[in-house]
């Protein structure tokens, strides 16, 4: 199955980070999913998306400080991840934040890429991202490219080829 994160996120700013899974969870994925096994679930892709000591940390909206932008960007991929997708495309992810927080849900990205951890994912992720004008230290962080011109591919390949 795949995922797909939007530039902007359309989540619901007066939910918690957890209540936020937890609602997506319960409209998405199997009714006979034992409670004590959607917990773990929750709590392990909490983690994985370095979410945990936010979860109960309510989103925010323009007019109520919740979390930061870095922390929604991750929750909207740890939604994807909560519904199995191996594969998940994300629209300009880095868009509106600094560059730490730029580097660290980057960093985020190619952990997926690289592990098995979570218990419901058979292998893992893989990512495919649109991104303008990545600082080096992401653009180390990729293993294939595919650059376009004016909408026109003028390289497809290895990150690394030098």
């Amino acid at each position: 199955m795949a995922g797909y994160v939007m530039q902007d996120d359309l989540l619901n700013g007066n939910f918690t980070v957890y209540e936020t899974l937890k609602f997506t969870a319960d409209l998405r994925l199997d009714r006979k999913l034992p409670a004590s096994t959607m917990l773990a679930l929750l709590n392990q892709v909490l983690s994985q998306m370095g979410l945990l000591h936010a979860s109960n940390t309510i989103v925010g909206t323009p007019l109520k400080k919740g979390i930061s932008g870095g922390e929604r960007k991750r929750l909207c991929v740890a939604i994807e991840l909560l519904m199995k997708s191996q594969l998940i495309f994300l629209d300009e992810p880095t868009s509106g934040l600094d560059s730490v927080n730029d580097l660290s849900l980057c960093t985020s990205l190619r952990h997926l890429s690289l592990c098995t951890s979570l218990h419901h994912l058979s292998t893992s992720c893989t990512i495919v991202n649109t991104i303008h004008q990545p600082q080096a230290k992401i653009f180390a962080l990729f293993d294939q490219l595919i650059l376009l011109r004016s909408g026109s591919m003028v390289y497809m390949g290895r990150a690394d080829a030098g």
